[in-house]
């Protein structure tokens, strides 16, 4: 029988099973005993987590170990998780390589249980990222019951909780990526042009953000004071006082 160029005979078929058989026959229990090793640590590991958190995190006044403790529980539930896969991948998956012309056989540097490392780390940032968020909020509140008059207020920080929310996710697909198989260096050098050339064709927006930010940062005014505006152009408001512009003369 001939399909798709592909010749299927009765003894060709009868090697394929027993290439498969054989295969199969030397890798099955060790993949159960993964598998059966990965499900007994993560118990054993949930189960001392949950001590942890009835008897000590959950006494405490503030939240911050109990989101430590939930994310030590997610962090090593991706762990256990990736390394069942990494090892049956071993296992299972044949090194991947090319033949160079001399008839060499040449593996390549990433192979596709390394993969399994560059997602668990891009996944782990994640919880992560959120545990930071809850350090952030913390401090914001601790922050604001000290003192009112701090310029870093209910305006600032939420913004620089999300900025640094995002540059922790940022820094996890970064270092996941040369375990993808993915060179950051040239994706950082067109980055690198590519803001410059957003910065040259957007610099007066860019300017506006940034003096917006500053302001926020640096309070100069608060709620209440009067500012006059020196450079106002003609027929328009030059002082303004509390959250309402009132019209006066330049």
């Amino acid at each position: 029988m001939d399909i798709l160029g592909i010749e299927f005979r009765a003894d060709i078929l009868l090697g394929w099973f027993d290439s498969a058989v054989s295969y199969i026959a030397i890798r099955w229990r060790p993949s159960l005993a993964i598998v059966f090793l990965a499900l007994v640590l993560y118990w054993a590991f949930g189960w001392i987590l949950r001590l942890v958190q009835r008897r000590f995190a959950a006494k405490t006044e503030t939240t911050i170990d109990d989101e430590l403790v939930r994310f030590i529980r997610k962090a090593l539930r991706l762990t256990l998780l990736a390394w069942a896969l990494w090892q049956l991948m071993g296992l299972w998956v044949p090194l991947l390589g090319e033949q160079t012309r001399d008839g060499e056989w040449v593996p390549y540097e990433t192979q596709p249980r390394e993969w399994v490392w560059g997602i668990w780390i891009a996944l782990v940032f994640i919880p992560l990222s959120r545990f930071v968020r809850h350090l952030m909020q913390g401090f914001e509140s601790k922050l604001l019951a000290r003192s009112s008059t701090t310029g870093l207020d209910e305006t600032a920080l939420p913004m620089v909780n999300r900025f640094i929310r995002t540059a922790v996710i940022v820094i996890g697909v970064l270092i996941a990526m040369p375990h993808l198989g993915i060179e950051i260096a040239p994706l950082l050098a067109g980055a690198g042009v590519v803001g410059l050339a957003l910065s040259l064709a957007a610099k007066d927006t860019l300017s506006n953000l940034m003096a917006g930010v500053l302001l926020i940062m640096d309070r100069p005014f608060q709620v209440g004071d009067r500012i006059e505006l020196w450079s106002a152009p003609r027929e328009t408001g030059t002082w303004g006082q509390g959250d309402s512009f009132l019209r006066g003369q330049s």
